[in-house]
């Protein structure tokens, strides 16, 4: 890992976090294309279809994905060999991915569905604290 001057890793933080935020809308299209193509695989068969020839910043490496059918969350974990750090995006709303389910978690949202909101943040909190260990 080079010593990166403190603007320099500032760029770089905000660089590498923009483009894995677009990144997690891809990710997620891949993995709902691959659910419907082969709704027999596992997660990890389906998350290996979803990354399979998937571009990632220079000098970072994905260390872990996750796509949730029920609520539609996905995430993506990416380490960065320049800063050490690790960077986490989550998708939002991404029609092109799994539609209603989405418009779903939205109206949620919009409502204050308590237990529907408490059950999208089980499944982000659940994910960030997996990329943490």
């Amino acid at each position: 890992m080079s010593e990166l001057s403190g603007a320099e890793k500032l760029e770089r933080r905000v660089d590498v976090s923009a483009e894995i935020s677009d990144y997690v809308y891809t990710y997620e299209q891949n993995y709902t294309k691959a659910l419907k193509d082969n709704p027999k695989l596992n997660q990890d068969e389906l998350n290996k279809k979803a990354l399979k020839d998937f571009y990632v910043p220079n000098n970072t490496t994905i260390t872990d994905a996750m796509y949730d059918e029920e609520t539609g969350v996905a995430a993506l974990a990416v380490e960065d060999s320049q800063t050490g750090e690790t960077y986490i995006a989550y998708a939002g709303t991404n029609m092109k991915a799994d539609g209603m389910t989405d418009v779903t978690s939205d109206m949620a949202i919009g409502t204050n569905d308590a237990l529907y909101l408490e059950e999208l943040e089980k499944k982000a909190a659940a994910f960030y604290e997996k990329v943490e260990r």
